[in-house]
């Protein structure tokens, strides 16, 4: 009798720590459909939208080539590495200070966060996504 109750504690505690180290790692990994190259026209103050390509590439590299519609024909071209935050699904495009430089990871398309970083809300909220390029 002494032997079946050991068997049924190391069978529970190995089913435990089983079960606890899944629940660790479900939200700490990194999606690996989120790459690729998104698109559109986002808003801009003192112009008719800012043309915006975002490439995502599997190394941590981006190039983010913006062209400011009705100015100039001129196209602007950053390229650095990002860094994946799994605290909201968001990556960070790092080395880029003068404009925002966080998006947030969606279905399909990547969201531009507001210069401090929070999610853009309200009525425009809708013109500051970029989809996916198939």
């Amino acid at each position: 009798m002494k032997r079946f109750f050991v068997i049924l504690l190391v069978t529970f505690v190995a089913f435990s720590l089983g079960c606890h180290r899944s629940q660790n790692t479900q939200n700490t990994s990194v999606p690996t459909d989120f790459h690729g190259t998104y698109l559109g026209i986002l808003p801009c103050a003192d112009c008719e939208g800012i043309e915006t390509e975002i490439i995502l590439h599997k190394d941590n590299t981006y190039v983010k080539k913006t062209k400011y519609l009705g100015k100039d024909d001129n196209q602007e071209t950053e390229t650095g590495t990002y860094k994946w935050s799994n605290l909201e699904n968001e990556i960070i495009l790092q080395g880029i200070t003068n404009a925002p430089n966080k998006y947030f990871v969606d279905e399909g398309a990547i969201v531009q966060a507001d210069m401090d970083g929070e999610r853009i809300t309200g009525e425009l909220s809708m013109n500051y996504i970029l989809r996916k390029s198939l």
